[in-house]
């Protein structure tokens, strides 16, 4: 099974497995180094033949097709599609290949050349087979292929023309074979936005508007004439309420789908043979007017699953025969609304999935169909946080997930069964509770983040002693899994961002005791949060961002004090972000990227006053120029960014208009799309080295000192045009360190001194494979800390001074062949600290010296396994008897041990509750509630303290009906960059707030669920239609009509329709 992953070390690559730790490995590293091909990595996989075909972009080039047998060396690229576009293609623009779809023995899909716009395509794995189908909207101008189906031989599709709209066309893989099928909607300027095209035996059904009748269920055999409308559902005199088919699915020989009839039933299950009479809806799962909305309709033998709420359970699994009796809930995993993450997974004859029983948290389960048969198979992560993160596949009869492990996420098997539901190999390390996050050294202390099942994630410090490695301050009262982050040190005082259930996150400091722990200011009143990020300090003044809640996303500054806290310019006037980024001290100077909504996102500076926070200079008047990777070397700034005529290249800025320059354009010629230019910027001593590619060498090491003559290559450590792909530039007292291929040893340790000879691979720690993949170089004096894996020890701490007798394996801290997982090296004084796994005590803080003997583990991991008590502190006593219909207990499980609290009322389930809880709606008669607590290790109370008792009441008064009022705000805030708009609604108690579009306006339909009344943000956004009109507008607006529908949990639906105008620009 082929699945793509991220380990730590090569990004997000191309993996398989056989379901073996051996057998689970890397096919090829496609875009080398740490950060890899981060997201999306490979996508679109898709199987033809023996062959695997995906999309993805190396160093070179954009994305584009790929090809793979499940070797690194048949791992290739098919054909570099549009030679003008280079890496990170997939953000914005061309994407590459898209909609990759088996059509007999070849691959089709959509991409474009840089020549014809976006076009159908088609490919036999080699690079001359690889060809544009058809230039079905001539010139550069796009027809975008989507919605490919198979049919036969044949593929079928949606595209434009440019005169007929997007409607449904076909294609045998000629020029000639490739025709428009039907224009459905053929009214001048009408498009019938064909959509969802499934394939059910011989024929595609989809979803398309005629232009009369609304979006409604088509079918086509792949001529005009058998192209047909199916059942007109929704009468054509209510056109508001209805948004067309969704979910198409084949089972067997009928299509199933989901859809609204526009009368009596909101969205529910419907099927379907290709005829009207046959198109019925299957069952109302939620009576009347509201809507079940199923969806993952997935096809297990006969029997359809999907997920669906009918206004009683909250979202669980059901399943379908295709009748209205034999469409029945499976079962109720919990009794919250929530339990479901779903993706339901077909593996042989049983349904997998991801579930939440209220008690153990996300977890694999299985069905059968039947309550019975549908049961956890393992719990992965004991305790109720939840073990699996996804659900990614399967081969055979096994399903393969990403899961908990003690040391962080792995790939995990299961055959169905707990003994043979199996974790196969560690991808990434450091996600396990209690490890030390955020190592930062503040004077001689380590201060850090850890989970302790007492106090939650707070913070902690540590002087190099077990005794001495303590919590500074329990800020927040629960034991969340949330707490300090953006540790900085600023003018020796440690300065961090948490939440104390408040003053939501807000700028805290502290000197490392409990009393000098303190909120330096509350930016954003309230138990909002500011949305505080990028701490920097800039000679003893703190900056970062953060929103106040009048000025948007801002720069600001502190001295440590609630007055020294303080805007330091509204860049982008009003409540619109300025997204100040990469903020760079220079010589008592702020560098920073931003946009004041006249210039786009450009080089900023500041003084620390109104006045002196200006503009450097507009690198690209015409659009954004995005300085990136801000590097002070000496008194100088060098940067990359983007002019709009060379691409992203080399700059430089002495803070003036006229002293910020290009240094030097590596990839001469007009600018390629998405190149991201430069990289790895590093300062050692008063020159600039950096990754660069000139098109001649690849990426490989360079030097500047900020002249076009003095910015030259220093070694080519992969000659030719192969790229050496220098990372983690590391510069030390002595030289500068890195990680680099070359053709010999694999991705090694190298050193350079500025020179070509002085530039040299360290030594060729693992000789006998691919290299050992130095990661986390930390820099100690004129030597270098990292970690290495020569095969025989794992990823294991090592240390060098330059040559080859001087580096060596400090500790194995996990003898043997298994890793330690060491991560965030840290240097304090002449003190390295990580975290890491030595296999006995589990993941924790380490220190060392650089001996073996010196590496020691400073905390020690303990299970816990004693279950927390459970005490009624008050309420009715035993025995007695009651006058009213409710009554109130106080509980408390064990003090310091608790995490979570769950009531039950007469032999019911258990559900989680809060201390004292009122029992409502008590009829007549005995009653007997019980309470249980949870530690935040999973332990329950197996004792649950009990209490009966006796209720004489004249009558029970029925509950009031749920408060369902609410108002439609009159405005929002927009984004104009994406053409959104957000709403805030406050909302009177838990339910679902739903925007839907009203009449015929192109907004997407967006859901929120709350749990308790509260003010909630939900958007306006617009379908692809949408976009196209905002666009077309001269003045980038758009007025949208939506529907907004508030359904408080338990009561009935209320709906406010509102206009809003939509901003682009």
């Amino acid at each position: 099974m082929f699945f793509v992953a991220n380990d730590d070390r090569n990004g997000v690559e191309l993996w398989k497995t056989d379901g073996t730790t051996a057998g689970t490995v890397l096919v090829k590293d496609v875009k080398p180094g740490s950060n890899g091909n981060y997201y999306p990595g490979p996508a679109e996989l898709t199987v033809v033949g023996g062959t695997l075909f995906f999309t993805a972009a190396d160093d070179t080039h954009g994305r584009e097709l790929w090809k793979s047998d499940g070797t690194t060396a048949g791992t290739v690229m098919v054909k570099d599609i549009n030679p003008n576009v280079v890496p990170y293609g997939g953000y914005g623009g061309y994407d590459g290949p898209q909609h990759l779809t088996a059509v007999g023995g070849v691959v089709y899909f959509s991409a474009d050349d840089g020549t014809n716009g976006r076009e159908l395509w088609r490919s036999d794995g080699s690079a001359g087979g690889t060809t544009m189908v058809e230039d079905i909207a001539p010139g550069a101008d796009s027809s975008s292929p989507d919605d490919l189906a198979a049919l036969g031989t044949s593929v079928l599709f949606s595209a434009t023309d440019g005169t007929t709209g997007r409607e449904l066309w076909a294609s045998d893989g000629t020029a000639g074979g490739t025709v428009l099928v039907k224009d459905v909607d053929p009214a001048p300027g009408g498009s019938s936005y064909v959509s969802q095209l499934t394939t059910v035996g011989g024929t595609v059904f989809f979803a398309a508007d005629d232009g009369t009748h609304g979006a409604e269920l088509w079918k086509s055999d792949g001529t005009t004439a058998g192209t047909v409308m199916v059942d007109n559902i929704a009468p054509d005199d209510n056109p508001d309420y209805y948004f067309g088919p969704s979910q198409l699915t084949a089972v067997g020989g009928s299509l199933f789908f989901t859809i609204g009839d526009g009368i009596t039933h909101g969205y529910e299950l419907w099927k379907s043979d290709g005829t009207e009479a046959g198109t019925v809806m299957v069952k109302d799962v939620r009576p009347g007017g509201q809507s079940a909305s199923p969806r993952e309709l997935t096809p297990v033998g006969n029997t359809l699953f999907f997920t669906a709420d009918d206004g009683v359970h909250g979202r669980e699994l059901w399943k379908s025969d295709g009748s209205d009796a034999g469409t029945v809930l499976v079962k109720d995993l919990a009794t919250n609304p929530y339990s479901l993450q779903a993706q339901l997974t077909a593996v042989g004859g049983t349904l997998y999935f991801v579930g939440d029983d209220s008690v153990h948290g996300y977890e694999l389960w299985k069905s059968d169909g039947t309550e019975a048969g549908t049961v956890m198979v393992e719990d992965i992560a004991p305790g109720s946080r939840g073990g699996v993160f996804d659900l990614i596949g399967a081969a055979g009869d096994t399903v393969f997930v990403l899961g908990h492990v003690e040391l962080g996420r792995a790939l995990w098997r299961s055959d169905g069964t707990a003994a043979g539901t199996v974790a196969v190999k560690v991808l990434e390390a450091g996600f396990a509770l209690g490890v030390p996050r955020e190592l930062t050294g503040a004077g001689g202390t380590l201060f850090f983040t850890r989970y302790d099942d007492a106090t939650g994630y707070e913070l902690w410090k540590s002087d190099g002693t077990s005794a001495g490695t303590v919590l500074v301050k329990d800020i927040t009262a629960d034991t969340g899994y949330y707490g300090p982050t953006d540790l900085t040190v600023s003018g020796g005082t440690l300065f961090f961002v948490t939440n104390d259930a408040v003053h939501g996150y807000e700028l805290w400091k502290s000197d490392g005791t409990a009393a000098g722990t303190v909120l330096v200011e509350d930016v954003m009143p309230g138990a909002g949060g500011s949305r505080i990020s990028r701490l920097t300090d800039v000679d003893g003044t703190l900056y970062f961002t953060a929103d106040d809640g009048d000025h948007g996303i801002e720069l600001w500054k502190s001295d440590g004090t609630s007055g020294g806290t303080m805007l330091v310019k509204d860049i982008y006037p009003g409540a619109y972000d300025s997204y100040a980024d990469d903020l760079t001290s220079v010589g008592g100077t702020v560098y920073f990227t931003a946009t004041d909504g006249s210039f786009g996102y450009e080089l900023w500076k500041s003084d620390g006053t109104d006045a002196g926070t200006q503009l450097v200079h507009d690198i690209n008047p015409a659009g954004n120029a995005k300085p990136r990777e801000l590097t002070a070397v000496g008194g100088e700034l060098f940067f990359t960014a983007d002019d709009g005529v060379d691409g992203r290249e080399l700059w430089t800025s002495d803070g003036t208009g006229a002293g910020t320059v290009l240094v030097k354009d590596f990839r001469a010629g007009p600018p390629r799309a998405y190149y991201d230019g430069p990289r790895s910027l590093a300062a050692m001593g008063g020159t600039l080295f950096l990754t660069a590619n000139d098109d001649t060498s690849g990426y490989e090491l360079w030097k500047s000192d900020g002249t076009e003559a003095g910015t030259v290559l220093v070694k080519d450590s992969d000659p030719g045009g192969d790229s050496g792909h220098p990372t983690e530039l590391t510069a030390t007292a002595g030289d500068l360190y890195f990680v680099a291929n070359d053709p010999s040893a694999g991705r090694e340790l190298w050193s350079s001194d500025g020179s070509a000879a002085g530039t040299v691979r360290v030594e060729d720690i693992d000789a006998a494979d691919s290299g050992s993949y130095p990661h986390d170089l930390t820099a100690t004096g004129a030597d270098v800390y990292f970690v290495a894996d020569d095969t025989g020890h794992g990823d294991e701490l090592w240390r060098s001074d330059g040559s080859p007798a001087g580096t060596a394996l400090v500790k194995d801290l996990k003898p043997g062949a298994g890793s330690g997982y060491l991560r965030d090296l840290t240097m304090v004084g002449n003190t390295l600290f990580f975290t890491g796994d030595d296999g006995i005590a589990g993941f924790g803080l380490w220190k060392s010296d650089g001996t073996a003997a010196g590496t020691v583990r400073l905390t020690s991991a303990s299970v816990d396994s004693t279950p927390p008590d459970t005490s009624i502190d008050s309420g009715p006593a035993a025995g007695a008897t009651i006058t009213t219909n409710s009554a109130t207990f106080a509980f408390s499980g064990t003090k310091g041990d608790t995490a979570t609290l769950q009531c039950r009322l007469d032999g019911g389930p258990f559900t989680d509750c809060t201390s004292p809880h009122t029992f409502t709606g008590l009829a007549d008669g005995s009653h007997t509630v019980a309470f249980r607590a949870f530690d935040a290790a999973g332990n329950v109370d197996p004792t649950p303290a009990e209490r009966t008792f006796t209720v004489s009441a004249a009558q029970v008064a029925p509950p009031a009906p749920p408060d369902n009022t609410f108002k439609a705000p009159s405005s929002g805030k927009a984004n104009t960059k994406k053409g959104t708009l957000a709403l805030a609604v406050k909302l009177p108690g838990a339910g679902t707030l739903r925007l839907s579009p009203a009449g015929k306006s192109p907004v997407k339909v967006v859901e929120v669920v709350v749990s308790k009344a509260d003010s909630v943000t939900i958007k306006v956004k617009l379908t692809k239609s949408g976009l196209k009109q905002i666009k077309a507008k001269k003045n980038g607006k758009l007025k949208v009509k939506v529907r907004l529908t508030y359904t408080p949990t338990g009561g009935t639906a209320n709906t406010k329709t509102k206009s809003y105008t939509l901003i682009h620009a």
